[in-house]
């Protein structure tokens, strides 16, 4: 999956790509480890998602997706 901008500020773009129709949860967290938003989406074999992330305060996130039980994190700095 990629992501970008990174640094964003007013919103994320997450294009993910999967072999089949599968469901994601998609979370990002502070670096204490607390939910700042969460959801879940299924995604058909590629899509593009946009994340509005104005409305977090500015700093550095975890943005972490998990399919079939597999998780990726990756860091993403919030510029307000």
């Amino acid at each position: 999956w990629n992501l970008y901008p990174n640094p964003a500020k007013s919103e994320l773009n997450l294009n993910v790509f999967s072999a089949e129709n599968q469901a994601f949860v998609i979370s990002i967290e502070n670096l204490l480890g607390q939910t700042m938003l969460q959801f879940e989406t299924t995604i058909e074999t590629s899509d593009k998602i946009q994340i509005p992330v104005q409305n977090l305060p500015a700093g550095q996130y975890l943005i972490r997706i998990t399919a079939n039980g597999i998780s990726e994190t990756r860091k993403v700095v919030i510029l307000q």
